[in-house]
């Protein structure tokens, strides 16, 4: 789990209020170089070696705070593609934006990385800018913004987002080739709200003043009931054969094993058209694709028939000492788990 609790003080910014963030962007020296322009204004919010991770002013009353390299960097840009993206988009798309009113309320727009995939570097800057009070979680893979004290925390979820500017968008409109398809299909050019705001009551004391997100559910997966009935009589079977021989397989010759596995292998890569090639190991079992496994559990003389029921065995060894009717119901409970995964059996309920 990330949280604030892990800082030190060698990495923690201390941006705790909009104040801080404003002091924080005077006292800054911008970096000039051969690289950097007076005019491209990099301030470090950090370590000055770390300087894409840097504070921006956009008004007397806004400034963000960003992490670099993501869709919303106009000088750490993603692919070079920095100088395409307005000043709204990138307030909208920052890590962090601190926002004052007239009245003087302040507020702190928080927002994930873009795109459903890991945003490592992302996280910790999370961790290291939130201001006390505010924590950054991660727990069984969903991210979380806590608010609170440490008696009882209230935890609300961050979702990533598929915001990307829109002069990005339009590029992948253009670009006629699979990776732009793909991004077309799953970003957007239009704000889809993912985000988290709070607003700064006091000392280190914030509450949460904007839109919820939900948690979504993981996948769920049912068997599809009707292939599998096509294959009833031959999956029984496969089990009886399998029970004749368990007792004399050798699951305990690591050589042994690893032979057979890699004859498995050997013949998939000759299957190329089933895209057999795929296959993974996964501790010592091995997944070759659905029609291999279906050509198995149908055909007695198939040449992995062997092969595949020593993986079973190998990976549930209650089927060589089975002794009572509860160890019967284990195996064909074991035998059902692991035919549903190998035969393709298992799809994503609606």
């Amino acid at each position: 789990m990330y949280g604030n609790s892990r800082r030190s003080i060698s990495h923690s910014h201390t941006l705790n209020s909009f104040a801080a963030v404003e002091d924080k962007y005077n006292k800054t020296k911008p970096l000039v170089s051969k690289n950097h322009t007076v005019s491209q204004d990099v301030r470090p919010v950090g370590e000055r070696r770390r300087k894409w991770e840097r504070v921006k002013k956009i008004s007397d009353d806004c400034y963000i705070v960003l992490s670099g390299y993501g869709y919303e960097d106009d000088v750490f840009s993603w692919r070079g593609f920095g100088t395409i993206i307005s000043v709204e988009e990138q307030v909208a798309l920052a890590a962090i934006c601190w926002q004052r009113d007239a009245q003087g309320v302040e507020t702190i727009k928080i927002r994930n990385g873009t795109g459903d995939h890991a945003h490592t570097s992302h996280y910790r800057f999370l961790e290291e800018a939130l201001p006390r009070g505010l924590e950054f979680h991660i727990k069984n893979g969903k991210h979380f913004v806590s608010v609170g004290h440490s008696s009882g925390r209230d935890f609300y979820y961050l979702p990533k987002t598929r915001y990307v500017p829109k002069r990005m968008w339009d590029y992948w409109v253009n670009q006629n080739t699979p990776g732009a398809v793909r991004a077309v299909e799953y970003y957007s050019p239009t704000e889809d709200g993912a985000f988290l705001t709070f607003t700064r009551t006091g000392v280190h004391e914030f509450k949460f003043s904007g839109e919820l997100h939900t948690v979504p559910k993981p996948p769920r997966h049912i068997v599809d009931r009707k292939l599998k009935a096509k294959y009833k009589e031959p999956i029984a079977e496969y089990l009886e054969w399998i029970n004749a021989i368990a007792p004399l397989l050798r699951i305990d010759d690591w050589e042994y094993c690893n032979t057979m596995r890699k004859e498995v292998y050997d013949y998939a890569q000759g299957r190329r058209r089933q895209k057999a090639k795929r296959r993974i190991y996964r501790n010592s079992s091995v997944l070759v694709p659905p029609g291999i496994m279906l050509e198995v559990v149908t055909e007695p003389d198939h040449p992995l028939r062997l092969h595949m029921a020593l993986d079973f065995v190998e990976n549930y060894r209650i089927i060589q000492h089975v002794k009572s009717q509860d160890d019967i119901k284990t195996v064909r409970t074991q035998y059902n788990r692991w035919i549903n995964k190998q035969c393709g059996f298992l799809k994503l309920a609606a």
